[in-house]
């Protein structure tokens, strides 16, 4: 049963939707007067206004015939005052969303008056400080919705008026590290993880690293187009991920690896295969979280670190799915024609992972045995009686 929170969404025939909604899509806005009257806590407020409005009115009427018409009159007044602001509040013609759309635009205006477009490809990377922009900005909406929201309500209406991708409103770069990630992840783990690797990876300079991401480096506005328009060698996706810029693959993961579930992670990770093995230098597949990036090892979450670990060992990429079938067809065949197909895809992620684990416990051993080092030193007999005097 739906609690007192809850919206239910029914078909035409009531009956509850059965198939999967990503609410995080779009936007849900009751006009006025609509919103007006059918909202309200207590009752619905085109019951509970008339009501407020007799009990004002009764109260000023009574107040004419009394010597204590302030007594009456004030509640009277400030029950009228509360019934205009509503009023008010409700009909007005601009959201907060849309102010603070229009602040980030003419902030990106100050920055980049004359977005131009830039060809498809590497050509089309935002840096850190523009990702984490975006999140800080828009942060009281956001909340821990993902990146289906952040690009319908927010980098779509950016870039409405340019036609363009988000790179080029706000100022393209070249790219440094191409990211494989999953729409459905909250977008602030996504930035955490980003922004965790830009640290570790480039330093003092991490704020001016540079990602493609498809969210931001593709143009919302011609999808086709950024997908080859059927030929995946002209994908926006194959030509960044290529170019000779790119130094590896930063895949942004959770817990439930839910981005290898995805086919077009799939894609990216047969190309992050070859490039592994043919290009001198290339990094690979870096293991991105919150907490740092697995493959190195150090201070990140063992438990994030263990859970990963567990979902790859079952996981199989032949199974990841598309919201296209001609693109989950087209990427499998891909994979197939490759020696060991779907079945070294596996490998090499599961091979990513273990090489991971192997230097966290590596590290987290070395730490442990500090520490018991210490505890053994400090309960020493020897020591006691240094400190104590032979007491």
């Amino acid at each position: 049963m739906p609690g007192k929170y809850i919206f239910e969404l029914l078909d035409a025939n009531g009956k509850q939707l059965e198939k999967r909604l990503d609410t995080s899509m779009g936007t849900l806005h009751l006009v006025f007067p609509t919103a007006l009257l059918l909202s309200g806590k207590v009752a619905p407020n085109a019951v509970l206004f008339p009501v407020l409005m007799l009990l004002a009115l009764a109260a000023l009427q009574r107040a004419n015939s009394s010597n204590h018409w302030p007594v009456v009159g004030i509640p009277a007044a400030l029950l009228l005052a509360v019934l205009i602001l509503s009023c008010q509040r409700l009909s007005r013609g601009r959201r907060l969303m849309e102010e603070r759309l229009d602040d980030f635009q003419h902030h990106l205006q100050e920055r980049q008056p004359a977005p131009e477009p830039v060809q498809r490809g590497s050509d089309r990377a935002v840096t850190t400080q523009s990702i984490m922009q975006v999140l800080d900005f828009f942060r009281f909406f956001i909340g821990d919705r993902d990146m289906y929201y952040v690009a319908s309500n927010i980098l779509k209406p950016i870039t409405a008026e340019s036609q363009l991708s988000f790179a080029e409103v706000v100022g393209p770069s070249v790219t440094q590290y191409f990211v494989s990630h999953y729409w459905g992840t909250e977008f602030s783990h996504s930035v955490d993880s980003i922004t965790k690797h830009a640290q570790t990876a480039e330093g003092d300079q991490w704020l001016s690293a540079r990602y493609w991401c498809c969210s931001f480096s593709n143009n919302q506005w011609r999808i086709p187009e950024e997908l080859g328009s059927g030929d995946w060698a002209q994908s926006s996706f194959y030509l960044a991920l290529t170019s000779p810029t790119t130094m590896a693959t930063v895949m942004l993961v959770d817990d439930g690896a839910l981005a290898l579930t995805r086919a077009w992670c799939l894609f990216e990770v047969l190309q992050t295969s070859i490039l592994s093995k043919n290009r001198p230098g290339f990094k690979g597949l870096l293991l991105c979280t919150p907490s740092g990036v697995l493959n190195y090892g150090g201070n990140v979450s063992v438990d994030m670190a263990m859970a990963v670990a567990e979902r790859l060992a079952s996981l199989k990429l032949e199974d990841a799915h598309a919201s296209n079938e001609d693109d989950k067809r087209m990427i499998d065949e891909l994979v197939s024609s490759y020696e060991g197909g779907h079945q070294a895809m596996n490998r090499f992620v599961r091979g990513s992972i273990r090489e991971s684990l192997q230097l966290i416990k590596a590290h987290y051993n070395r730490h442990f045995n500090r520490l018991l080092g210490a505890l053994e030193r400090a309960n020493s007999p020897l020591l006691d009686d240094l400190l104590h005097g032979g007491e």
